[in-house]
């Protein structure tokens, strides 16, 4: 669980810790006419944004976490939303936070 929270890294001889970040995607089916509405509401929950819909039904939404359940949290709150058929995650990606900073 500790390392849910922290990522331990070695720079030199010293060891510091850094929070852990989580990068997920989710497509996000819904019924068509009820883009606006669910966008909006997925909005709502932090750390999510919308990267684009079409007006078909389909989202395509971005999430940055802290932790592995607060991506499973906001995958059961965009399933609970009113018009959404499905969502299925796609992508998933942990990071320590200060290397998401780095130059490649």
């Amino acid at each position: 669980m500790e390392r849910e929270r922290n990522a331990v890294s070695q720079v030199g001889t010293e060891e510091y810790q850094s929070p852990l970040v989580h990068i997920t995607s989710f497509i996000v089916h819904a019924q068509p006419g009820t883009i606006d509405l669910i966008g909006a509401a997925i909005t709502r929950i932090p750390g999510a944004e919308i990267h684009c819909a079409s007006a078909a039904g389909k989202l395509i939404v971005l999430l940055e976490t802290t932790t592995l359940q607060d991506v499973i949290d906001a995958n059961r709150r965009i399933s609970a939303i009113a018009g959404v058929l499905n969502t299925s995650m796609v992508f998933h990606q942990v990071e320590a936070a200060d290397e998401l900073d780095q130059v490649i």
